[in-house]
């Protein structure tokens, strides 16, 4: 729940060391829940709300105002300008077809695939340990709750973010699960490449639902309920948003890893995977023991970081 202990704390005159004396936890950990309230377990969040002196009806009813969002304006309008011309120039001049030369010409499609490339924007991918904040920051770049958070390691599925402009016009809803074959090159190995998603044929084969982002809750996050396995098979969401910062970039969210030893698991198959497509990796952990032995193991055996951390 998202009651802003801090701002009750400080209005009150108490220190962080006595809420966390009176609460029996750490300072870092009374840090770490002032920063994110919805981490807060009920049992004490009514131990902490006595400390400070408060009602728990009241507090519970004034919601956090949410923070803005990243506002990076337009920043390849430019580039996406001179893309434009180059296509439009491919598309109004022949390529002479009938010349018989030594050598094979490259044909206008190979360049008009190349432009294409260009116009992907580069990938920001929040990776790191489970219950340590990756959903909760993510949203607060964008500046709106978007993606599931909760006290619980939450994210199941790698969930791509992008600007609701590039959304393609078949496409219904905000929200769509894919398995993980949509990734499949001809080789049968996986490749990210955002041009499958304005595949039309494609996305049809592998879509396993198109929606709103109540999808998220029933695909993206873990239910801890055996008895109900609806999601299996689902491996990437896509989600389309209209938020300032995905003009400049694309926001991927991964499932987080344990705190134990690292066994061979879905989810850290799918983060270890997708790791390769990051341009910028932030790597999460929690306030307690922040970038332990366990976390710079972890970083230095990402794939496509290999021997790049030091």
């Amino acid at each position: 729940m998202n009651i802003n202990f801090r701002r009750y704390r400080e209005q009150k005159g108490i220190s962080q060391e006595s809420v966390a004396t009176g609460i029996g936890i750490s300072v870092d950990q009374v840090r770490h829940y002032e920063q994110f309230p919805a981490q807060v377990p009920m049992g004490m969040v009514v131990k902490w709300l006595q400390i400070l002196g408060e009602d728990i009806a009241t507090a519970m009813s004034q919601e956090i105002p949410p923070l803005p969002g990243i506002e990076p304006g337009r920043p390849y309008a430019e580039l996406y300008r001179r893309l434009n011309l180059l296509n439009q120039y491919i598309d109004e001049n022949s390529f002479l077809p009938w010349l018989e030369l030594p050598t094979e010409l490259r044909r206008h499609n190979d360049l008009q695939e190349q432009i294409n490339k260009y116009y992907q924007k580069p990938n920001v991918v929040l990776t790191g340990a489970f219950d340590s904040g990756k959903s909760y920051l993510a949203n607060t770049l964008l500046g709106q709750k978007v993606l599931p958070t909760g006290y619980q390691p939450a994210t199941r599925v790698i969930t791509i973010v992008c600007h609701v402009e590039s959304r393609p016009g078949w496409f219904d809803g905000n929200v769509g699960i894919i398995d993980e074959k949509f990734w499949q090159d001809e080789n049968g190995k996986l490749n990210f490449d955002f041009l499958y998603l304005e595949d039309r044929e494609r996305c049809q084969k592998h879509f396993l639902q198109l929606g709103s982002f109540d999808l998220l809750e029933k695909y993206g996050v873990h239910q801890y309920d055996d008895s109900d396995d609806s999601n299996d098979g689902g491996h990437t969401a896509i989600v389309y948003v209209d938020a300032p910062l995905l003009r400049a970039c694309n926001l991927i969210d991964l499932p987080g890893y344990s705190d134990k030893q690292d066994e061979v698991s879905k989810d850290v198959e799918k983060a270890n995977s997708a790791t390769k497509i990051a341009n910028v990796l932030l790597y999460a952990s929690p306030a307690k023991g922040h970038i332990n032995g366990q976390d710079m193991v972890r970083l230095r055996n990402l794939p496509g970081l290999k021997h790049k951390i030091r």
